[in-house]
């Protein structure tokens, strides 16, 4: 599997600890909720607040052509940046 390659600019719209795990999964590369749970600042959060964070960044970079994957990865669950075929931006109408 190769890395994905060079994204558009981060979204601007993402926070702070959005942009790091954006940076973390920008190598198209899978990677475990622990990993991920590590990009934030908070330690007390909870690990299942990793799947509240990868929600939010889909909705945010899904216009650009890109999306989050989960996949399963030797019993364990990963995340996964891929780029897809188009936008979902919807069409202007007329």
């Amino acid at each position: 599997m190769s890395p994905l390659p060079p994204f558009p600019r981060t979204p601007e719209t993402l926070t702070e600890t959005q942009r790091r795990i954006f940076a973390l999964l920008a190598d198209g590369r899978p990677h475990t909720k622990r990993e991920i749970h590590g990009m934030r600042n908070d330690e007390l959060a909870e690990l299942r607040n990793v799947n509240t964070q990868v929600s939010l960044i889909r909705a945010k970079i899904r216009p650009r052509g890109l999306d989050i994957l989960v996949q399963y990865v030797k019993k364990s669950i990963h995340f996964r940046m891929v780029q897809t075929f188009g936008s979902f931006e919807p069409l202007e109408k007329d």
